[in-house]
């Protein structure tokens, strides 16, 4: 016992997966901060929680967990460049684990990114903030994964909650221009203490590889559209705002664009501060560009405001925000849906996109949740939300709800109700069938006239495509007639359900 008043105290920076960054780290440089005054040691975990590891569904895709398995590796990376120190990585309950390193460490501090993503998460916090003063050490937590502090919307709303993207805009005012990123805290070499025991503690796993959530060998050894990691994060986006604006304005070139910062906006790797700034570097390049970018980060905040403040806000029962519409139980649909055999082309391409690379574009994903909940199956918005956090890189829940929320007239209701036929839309953004034709081979060789809509080819041009509908490639789960007046019908109860609540 007596050897541990000789043990160098131990400064704890939690990295949460949606932190994974050295810049613009406001609770990692506070705790370098206090390093530097008190000659201490630092340790870096990362804890591979429930809450990721057991979603409501399948789990993450192999998408996101090499993304993140890269951004953990680039992580340690730089930890061990700058501090020959690794990241520690941890599963299970944060709870239990950091009480684990209290009873082993001489622990004087924990620091992290306060947690954003929802109501329930931000009890978690608080929970988490109790244990540590219980156990005497201090604790560290700083917004940073929005552009404001929801405390201080909360504070210049006057404890009102903006439910409306309106309401919040009216705020900006006040709030004021968002903080600019703050770089990283030097540290003194000569304070910072060496490691004390590198003894694996309870619920510490080596740094984690596919094989370890149940992938074959084989599939590590390819790499994703988007590769993880702060370094590459910085480095798309100082290309970003160049390659968006030279961008053809052939629509179908946009649904297969590499270059979304999504990815390392959801997983912490770039700051939306950092994004912020950029922005206004280039304002006087693209002024109408650059504003719409603006805009998307401000839906963003509001979407994460609103989250912070709604229970169940991922949920349709016992959110206080969400219409509680009578869905169709489908599982034979959602089947459909989920092995992407609904019968429609460009809806299929859209959902093989999202599994096979994580990503799509935002008229896809729009496309997908108009089809899926109030637009042809009738299928509750949760199930596509949850279909989204599986396979979507860029995955945030605040974001993700709001956005099928309201493609499914479910809530943040706007003023008119947008129809988006499978059909056309198809044809819209893909005229050439080039799109469906790489995500459904098993159309590659039906003509452009007819790929959209296969079921209507004669006989003969299926036989010649080698491809027989209702065989080859399902006949469509719903007909589009029968099942668009009866939509109709339902979209005008919306309405009207939608002003009781809203308002005009």
């Amino acid at each position: 016992m007596d050897s541990g008043k000789d043990k160098a105290s131990v400064f704890v920076h939690w990295f949460r997966a949606d932190c994974l960054r050295l810049d613009d780290n406001p609770s990692l440089n506070k705790c370098l901060e206090e390093i530097n005054e008190a000659n201490g040691e630092l340790m870096c975990v990362f804890i591979l929680d429930p809450s990721f590891l057991s979603p409501v569904s399948a789990g993450p895709s192999i998408n996101v967990w090499r993304f993140l398995i890269e951004s953990l590796r680039e992580l340690n990376k730089q930890l061990m460049e700058r501090y020959k120190r690794p990241l520690r990585v941890f599963c299970g309950d944060p709870s239990l684990i950091l009480g684990e390193v209290f009873r082993a460490k001489r622990v004087k501090m924990v620091s992290f990114q306060a947690s954003q993503s929802g109501y329930e998460s931000h009890l978690f916090d608080d929970y988490i903030k109790k244990m540590c003063t219980t156990a005497n050490v201090k604790v560290c937590t700083q917004y940073s994964h929005t552009l404001f502090n929801p405390d201080t919307i909360y504070r210049v709303s006057k404890g009102k909650v903006p439910v409306s993207y309106c309401s919040f805009r009216q705020l900006l005012p006040q709030l004021g221009r968002p903080d600019k990123p703050v770089p990283l805290t030097d540290v003194v070499k000569d304070k910072f203490a060496p490691e004390s025991d590198k003894d694996t503690l309870p619920y510490e796993v080596d740094m984690p590889e596919l094989q370890d959530f149940g992938f074959e060998e084989t599939e590590s050894l390819y790499c994703g559209k988007f590769v993880g990691g702060e370094i590459v994060g910085l480095q798309q986006l100082s290309k970003f705002s160049e390659s968006r604006m030279s961008m053809s304005k052939d629509l179908s070139m946009w649904l297969e664009m590499a270059d979304s910062l999504g990815p390392y906006v959801r997983f912490g790797c770039l700051s939306v501060r950092q994004i912020f700034e950029q922005l206004n570097k280039l304002v006087s390049t693209n002024r109408s560009f650059i504003s719409t970018m603006v805009k998307n980060l401000l839906l963003r905040e509001f979407a994460f405001c609103v989250a912070f403040h709604t229970p169940k806000f991922d949920q349709m029962v016992g959110n206080r925000l969400c219409i509680q519409l009578p869905w169709d139980q489908k599982p034979d649909v959602e089947s459909c849906v989920l092995s992407a055999e609904t019968g429609f082309p460009w809806i299929d391409a859209i959902i093989v996109q999202c599994q096979d690379e994580g990503w799509a574009h935002y008229i896809a994903r729009k496309s997908l949740a108009i089809f899926l909940t109030r637009g042809y199956l009738w299928v509750s918005w949760v199930f596509g939300k949850e279909f989204f956090q599986d396979v979507m890189l860029d995955f945030e829940m605040p974001v993700s709800c709001v956005c099928w929320m309201q493609d499914s007239c479910s809530g943040f209701f706007s003023d008119s109700i947008e129809s988006m036929d499978p059909i056309e839309i198809g044809r819209k953004m893909d005229p050439k069938g080039e799109f469906i034709k790489r995500y459904l081979p098993k159309l590659k060789n039906m003509p452009a006239e007819h790929v959209h809509t296969p079921w209507l080819a004669p006989s003969e041009v299926q036989k010649e495509a080698g491809c027989i509908i209702g065989e080859d490639y399902p006949k469509p789960v719903v007909d589009v007639c029968t099942q668009g007046k009866l939509c109709c019908a339902r979209i005008e109860a919306i309405m009207r359900a939608l002003e009781d609540t809203y308002g005009d």
